[in-house]
């Protein structure tokens, strides 16, 4: 690593933001140092307060003049709980649950959404109260970098970054299947789908934010608007009643259930992402959390009760949904979706002798009923409110993944290891203080997966290799792609879990010494100067790491209890080996040796204050 440039240390401090060139030219607090010559922690802790610096924040109205380009903090709060709506609120709802429906039957449907949108507001305790303190641009890896490993810290903002980009092309690929619901043209879905719709959300996520927000909220509103019409109508539709499961994925109830439990994730993907959204969110008000530092919170002076609570909110909405269609749409109907590595000729061979056979396509559960129900104006209206959920969750799939590599890269600027110091090549923004470069190569990256369902576009209608995504085998490799989503967030939170039990440990291990020696210290039960202390503490934080680790092991498993197949098996554990052979091969190419054993952050009295007080100071940048 080369010398640093000196500076003049009559500049004030409280400048931020006067680079040399268009960067947001951060030091490398977390992820720079050579660890064979000091511990990784030393490169958390011993810098200079000068050199402490890791973003050029520029607030709306009092930097127009600078000619330095840094994100510009511009989105209000009610923008950033918007555009974690509309990521939560996308197919999950539409799509898996017909699917839960299909697999477990009527009680799944209430126990999978109840039970992971309780997982959900577990972790998100944990991150309310870590973001309340420090609401830090690149907030998850951050995290774990600071109180759990440094390397894991970097394939937490990695994996995190893959897994919104993956799930945009997914996206893509959902809403082309759905719209094939009125127009089957291969030219129509290679211009307009394949091609014209990527572009048009590529240049909304290339505005500047403030109207990216607004964009964000006007879809907000109308999802609400779609999500309140289709809940009002599948009251007035007929009710039935079953209480069956499919026997092919599973002999027995029990792994049936589980896996219809494990299915809920996907849907509640997204909840985290306020903290995504810290780069760029309205500092509202200063709050004094350590001595006289003033420390500006994304989200005023306190987590909103909206953003703790969100994941609640979204987990009665989905029940509420999912529980209406069961009135209207029986378990072994023949459109509801199924498993992709199920054998198809049975399912095939059923509905065939059945009364259903126009149905046998699967479709969204909410176009189903209207569909059993006899009125395709309305199943018409559903699938359109389906493609529309689908585009515009892909719209902010996109907008984290290229926000969640900015925030990655520039924590890697200046760092000494070659293949990192390439990622901060994405930590650039253009002169409105976007980050092209990050949105583009996100946007660009899986971008061929939709163009995939190509290969064998003219099959025929209704036979075993007709879903309303595509052929089988293509639609099998997009569920898998679907599912590595859903598990990456869920290998996230986990880890955001043991940060914030670590912080919770150590802040009580080193209470005493933090008293008398540090400023940074703040009581956790000193409500006018802590921002955010979240609820049952270590209790909270560690069930939802169990849960996390339950869903990971148990519940991914479950689909293999009766049978092995493969398709299952890379669905639920291909996202957890990608991971885990990235964290190695981070420990081995930054130590030279895999010492997984070592996990890098020293956590005695005088560095874990140090800590506490550069992730203070980031805050103020």
């Amino acid at each position: 690593m080369g010398p640093r440039r000196s500076r003049d240390s009559t500049i004030p401090s409280q400048r931020v933001g006067e680079f040399s060139r268009n960067r947001s030219n951060p030091p490398s607090p977390t992820l720079a140092s050579d660890s064979s010559q000091h511990p990784p922690n030393d490169s958390v802790l011993d810098v200079e307060p000068t050199e402490d610096r890791q973003y050029a924040y520029i607030d709306a109205g009092s930097q127009a003049d600078t000619p330095t380009h840094g994100v510009k903090r511009d989105l209000t709060r009610f923008q950033v709980l918007m555009i974690a709506f509309n990521a939560t609120l996308g197919v999950g709802l539409y799509w898996r649950s017909g699917q839960i429906l299909e697999l477990g039957g009527v009680v799944a449907v209430l126990v999978s959404f109840v039970s992971i949108a309780l997982l959900a507001w577990a972790v998100m305790q944990c991150i309310s109260e870590l973001l309340g303190r420090w609401p830090v641009p690149g907030a998850l890896s951050v995290f774990v970098s600071n109180f759990v490993d440094y390397e894991l810290g970097i394939a937490v903002g990695i994996m995190y970054w893959l897994t919104y980009s993956v799930s945009f092309s997914a996206l893509i690929a959902t809403s082309a299947g759905e719209i094939r619901f009125w127009i089957r043209n291969e030219a129509f879905d290679v211009i307009v789908t394949y091609i014209a719709i990527p572009l048009i959300l590529i240049v909304l996520n290339c505005l500047p934010v403030k109207y990216y927000g607004r964009i964000e909220v006007v879809f907000g509103i109308l999802k609400l608007s779609f999500l309140f019409t289709i809940i009002v109508a599948m009251i007035v539709l007929d009710w039935s009643d079953t209480n069956a499961w499919d026997t092919d994925a599973s002999p027995d109830r029990a792994p049936a259930f589980l896996m219809a439990i494990s299915t809920a994730i996907f849907a509640f993907v997204g909840v985290e992402i306020v903290a995504a959204c810290a780069l760029e969110a309205k500092p509202r008000n200063s709050n004094t959390y350590s001595g006289d530092m003033a420390q500006a919170s994304v989200m005023g002076s306190r987590p909103g009760f909206l953003v703790v609570y969100f994941s609640l909110i979204v987990g009665v909405v989905y029940t509420v949904s999912g529980l209406l269609t069961t009135f209207s749409v029986p378990r072994d109907a023949c459109g509801l979706p199924r498993l992709s590595w199920l054998d198809p000729d049975e399912w095939s061979t059923y509905c065939t002798g059945s009364e259903d056979v126009e149905y046998l396509v699967p479709s969204s559960v909410f176009v189903l009923a209207a569909k059993l129900h006899d009125s395709p104006g309305l199943a018409s209206a559903f699938n359109f409110f389906l493609v529309f959920t689908a585009l515009s969750s892909a719209l902010t799939n996109l907008y984290i993944a290229s926000r969640a590599l900015y925030g990655l890269a520039t924590h890697l600027h200046r760092s000494d290891d070659k293949f990192l110091d390439i990622l901060s090549f994405f930590g650039e923004t253009n002169h409105k203080g976007v980050p092209i470069r990050a949105v583009m190569l996100s946007a660009i990256l899986f971008i061929w997966v939709p163009f995939l369902r190509l290969a064998r576009y003219n099959q025929t209608a209704g036979s075993d290799e007709d879903t309303s995504l595509g052929p089988a085998g293509i639609f099998s490799f997009i569920e898998i792609l679907t599912e590595i989503g859903s598990v990456g967030v869920v290998i996230v939170w986990a880890c955001e879990c043991v940060a914030f039990l670590s912080y919770y440990y150590y802040s009580k291990k080193h209470e005493e010494y933090l008293k008398t020696a540090d400023n940074n210290y703040v009581d956790r039960k000193d409500h006018t100067r802590y921002p955010y202390r979240s609820h049952l503490q270590p209790i909270i934080g560690g069930l939802a790491f169990v849960g996390c680790v339950f869903a990971l092991t148990v519940l991914g498993s479950a689909s293999l209890y009766h049978e092995f197949h493969v398709k299952a098996f890379l669905s639920q554990f291909l996202a957890v080996f990608v991971f885990g052979i990235l964290w190695a091969f981070l420990k081995v190419y930054r130590r030279g040796r895999l010492a997984m054993y070592h996990m890098g952050v020293d956590s005695s009295e005088q560095s874990f204050g140090r800590t506490l007080g550069r992730l203070s100071s980031l805050v103020n940048e």
